[in-house]
């Protein structure tokens, strides 16, 4: 995989702020976050440095749910691909801003009407990670939003994730659904749940390769139904001629 031109995407805070300001912690510690932040930025000392010694990274409780997280996220995958056959469902020409799901009948706040597909997933993954005290997400959030008071009132967290939100208000999760939703029309590997997080870098970029032929068929269609900005895929060779191709498409872009 290999992306080009950085773009900026939407900050969570910033949604929070609009829809949600009383879930604001009036006066934020930022200390953690910016210790976290100065760990991914530095030039020396960093994450990056350990990326370049190939340090293995210590094996923590977040780690191994991790793992388990993405046996999990594969087994999902093969449940979908499997109501998709039983109902002989098609692709076809299906647009994926008129694609719905229907989320669990027990969920609080939720009015009993399909919503698009993608709120979903995101919606589960939201409240999954934010019960998580050592998840990433809650180490980067908690500062300056109020985990508990979102616990304190999943209705309004329903409402919030099904009905106020827009797709341009929370694009990752957008693109994450769709390659989500994408993938059940073809057959499951063990590389799914990996490419739905890949596919978030969408918003990163504007150009992306890959040798992955499904991955740059499912950026392609999120590129032409997105409601924003969404990377060009090109789909490269694999193997021994990845490098003469990727240079070759590099000397074209620069023309």
């Amino acid at each position: 995989m290999f992306s080009l031109l950085g773009r900026d995407t939407v900050n969570r805070e910033t949604v929070i702020r609009r829809y949600r300001p009383e879930w604001l912690i009036p006066s934020p510690d930022l200390t953690e976050v910016n210790a976290l932040a100065l760990d991914w930025l530095r030039d020396d000392g960093g994450f990056w440095s350990r990326a370049e010694e190939d340090a293995p990274p210590p094996v923590t409780n977040e780690s191994l749910r991790g793992e388990r997280e993405h046996d999990f996220a594969r087994q999902e995958s093969q449940e979908i691909r499997k109501r998709v056959l039983q109902r002989k469902q098609a692709l076809g020409s299906i647009s994926l801003r008129e694609a719905y799901g229907v989320p669990p009948s027990d969920l609080p706040g939720w009015q009993g009407k399909p919503v698009e597909y993608w709120r979903v997933p995101s919606l589960y993954h939201i409240q999954t990670e934010l019960a998580v005290y050592a998840s990433p997400y809650r180490e980067w959030l908690d500062s300056e939003i109020d985990v508990a008071a979102i616990a304190a009132s999943p209705d309004s967290l329903t409402k919030l994730w099904y009905c106020e939100i827009t797709p341009k208000d929370a694009p990752r999760e957008w693109v994450r659904g769709a390659f989500e939703f994408l993938q059940a029309f073809h057959k499951v590997t063990t590389g799914n749940p990996a490419d739905s997080q890949l596919s978030s870098h969408l918003l990163d970029v504007d150009v992306l390769v890959s040798a992955d032929r499904n991955f740059v068929r499912f950026a392609e269609k999120c590129r032409a139904d997105a409601p924003f900005a969404v990377a060009q895929a090109q789909l490269v060779a694999g193997g021994v001629n990845a490098v003469s191709e990727l240079l070759a498409l590099l000397a074209r872009l620069r023309d």
